[in-house]
C-alpha cells in the first residue's frame, strides 16, 4: 500500500503505528526507531512518522495526537 501511494505520486501523509520492535521494508527488518530512514531510502517519502505502540506508555499517543492536530 505504501509503495502504491508513492508510485501514484500521492502526497498523503502516512504515520506507521506498530507494536513490533522491527518493521520489514523490502524484505529487510529495521528497528522501529530508525525505520523512517529506510522508508525514505525506498522512496516512500510520504511516511512522516513511525511510532511504536507501547501499552504501558502514552508517548506514542501524544505524538500521534500532535501529528493529527497539526493537519
Amino acid at each position: 500500500m505504501l509503495l502504491e501511494l508513492a508510485y501514484l505520486g500521492r502526497t498523503d501523509m502516512v504515520v506507521v503505528v506498530t507494536q513490533y520492535p522491527e518493521i520489514e521494508i523490502d524484505d529487510t527488518l529495521y528497528p522501529t526507531p530508525t525505520a523512517i530512514k529506510a522508508f525514505h531510502a525506498a522512496q516512500m517519502m510520504n511516511v512522516t512518522e513511525v511510532l511504536k505502540y507501547e501499552p504501558e506508555g502514552s508517548d506514542w499517543a501524544v505524538r500521534l495526537v500532535n501529528i493529527v492536530s497539526s493537519l
